[in-house]
């Protein structure tokens, strides 16, 4: 009998000390929960049928058109200035006019979302990494500057899908519609290479995908602001340079239809 109730005692004790835990944890729940369902975008896989529309459409000369619509861009003074840049960001340094000298990681860390000024984050968080070394190799044709953009893209892509809340400007709406400019830069060299390969071109095409979403999202999407027009902005460049994932997708096509 009294092994029963030490046993039922022991019981009534670890329920009451569980108890205790209850209410830190619905509070934990009550303000994390929203944050991670405002950011959170579905993973959706994007199938071979579409990766090979998207390399057909639209043109080149299309994604070259509209790839000259910066809404960053950096002042260089000429091109040897951007290649040397360039190279620095190689060896960790990123030394842009107009901005203060930052150490960076490549191909990507997340410590680096919250390194700088507040325009530098906003700024790397558009990619601008892989943005710089990418026009650096269409002015060199330089294959490490081609390689370092896009293991640093890919390398975006795996944090981007694996994060549950914002660091730094990582899901800024400005870094997000600069993002867009980016990706398609991005995608407009690679779907035509020689070593273009179907699981890169789905991971960019995913990470595409949740940009959109998180552009296009009713509680995300901010109105009569700049930030509105930044977020139409990128939606309008996303629509354009990747018209065939966005009319498959159906949830996003949908966003961006009421957007």
């Amino acid at each position: 009998m009294k092994k029963g109730v030490g046993k039922l005692n022991r019981s009534l004790t670890t329920f009451l000390a569980l108890l205790c835990f209850l209410p830190p944890l619905l509070i934990l729940a009550r303000i994390w929960i929203p944050e991670f369902g405002h950011y959170s975008v579905p993973n959706e896989r994007i199938e071979d049928a579409v990766l090979e529309q998207c390399r057909l459409s639209p043109s080149d000369s299309v994604l070259e058109e509209i790839r000259g619509y910066r809404l960053f861009s950096v002042g260089w003074k000429d091109n040897n200035q951007h290649i040397a840049a360039a190279e620095k960001l190689l060896h960790g340094s990123a030394e842009l006019p107009g901005y203060a000298s930052n150490q960076i990681h490549l191909p990507f860390a997340p410590a680096d979302l919250e390194g700088g000024s507040g325009l530098w984050q906003i700024y790397f968080s558009g990619l601008a990494v892989p943005q710089i070394l990418l026009d650096a190799y269409r002015v060199t044709g330089r294959e490490d500057l081609w390689i370092a953009a896009r293991e640093s893209i890919l390398a975006w892509a795996q944090y981007d899908r694996s994060a549950w809340v914002n660091r730094g400007s990582l899901w800024d709406d400005h870094a997000l519609a600069v993002r867009v400019q980016t990706l398609a830069d991005f995608w407009l060299l690679y779907r035509r290479r020689p070593d273009y390969r179907p699981d890169v071109a789905r991971t960019v095409l995913e990470f595409v995908a949740r940009t959109g979403e998180r552009l296009s999202k009713p509680d995300f999407f901010t109105f009569a602001t700049n930030h509105g027009v930044m977020e139409n902005i990128g939606l309008w460049h996303l629509c354009i340079a990747f018209p065939s994932p966005f009319h498959t997708w159906s949830s996003t096509s949908r966003s961006l239809s009421h957007a």
